[in-house]
């Protein structure tokens, strides 16, 4: 499907500016004239109403080759990176309006290959990883702002696998389970801030199957729960101060409390 537009940009070409000059694109491709005879070569720039440049494109025989960037209205660079035969190819970098690298990574034939890395507006690492083809691969982590881990985890193409951790703000554990394609498998076990479990509850793919039991602060167990196919099925039984004294117990059965 051929269609026109119009770039209110200036367009170098041959070593010459031209201003408001019409292109035709064409499954993709830019042209220098209407009839679609030949491929541009050069470089696009477009601008703001208030003149700042908004973005750069370089194209060579009708396809986008070479660097390209995207500026904020401020004049400062927000997006730049590079492409080879249209798809992007080496190192994208995007930042935020103060300057501070935002996402940093590279790309091979269009797709994310090796460390990504993503940073707050103050410089300290937010989120990183690593891509293989596009996915997730391997252990990536996310960060408070302090730069303790908040969250560990593993991808395999991805998807999530492996051991998840969360962590709070002063590096405890609060939450450890372990995920395979993309669910929950096995107990999931949740923490106070002492280290103490607070909660563990089973999991097949993904979904509550299991005991559920839950601790006090001081690691006394004082509730246990049953779950069948993500429904709570069987008693639940509330125990007293008295260690394994039971207090009360209600029966559920597919997720209804029975009389």
């Amino acid at each position: 499907m051929r269609f026109y537009f119009l770039l209110l940009l200036s367009i170098f070409l041959s070593n010459q500016s031209v201003k408001s000059q019409y292109l035709n694109q064409d499954d993709r491709k830019m042209y220098a004239d209407t009839n679609f005879n030949t491929l541009f070569t050069g470089e696009v720039i477009s601008n703001y109403e208030n003149g700042i440049i908004k973005n750069k494109w370089n194209y060579k025989d009708g396809i986008i080759n070479g660097e390209s960037v995207l500026y904020y209205e401020t004049g400062q660079i927000f997006h730049k990176w590079y492409y080879e035969n249209g798809v992007p190819q080496g190192e994208s970098i995007q930042y935020y309006q103060n300057g501070q690298i935002k996402e940093k990574g590279n790309y091979s034939k269009g797709l994310g290959q090796g460390e990504f890395c993503y940073y707050n507006e103050n410089g300290r690492i937010k989120e990183k990883g690593n891509y293989i083809d596009g996915n997730k691969t391997g252990v990536y982590y996310e960060y408070y702002d302090n730069g303790h881990v908040f969250i560990k985890k593993s991808y395999t193409d991805g998807l999530l696998d492996g051991e998840y951790i969360q962590y709070n703000d002063l590096g405890k554990v609060e939450k450890k389970e372990v995920l395979i394609n993309g669910e929950t498998h096995g107990e999931s076990t949740i923490y106070y801030s002492t280290g103490i479990i607070r909660n563990t509850l089973s999991y097949i793919n993904g979904i509550p199957d299991g005991e559920s039991i839950f601790y006090t602060p001081k690691g006394h167990m004082f509730k246990k729960e049953t779950y069948k196919n993500g429904e709570l099925n069987g008693p639940i039984i509330i125990y007293g101060k008295k260690k394994g004294k039971i207090k009360s117990t209600l029966i559920y059965k597919n997720g209804v409390l029975q009389p």
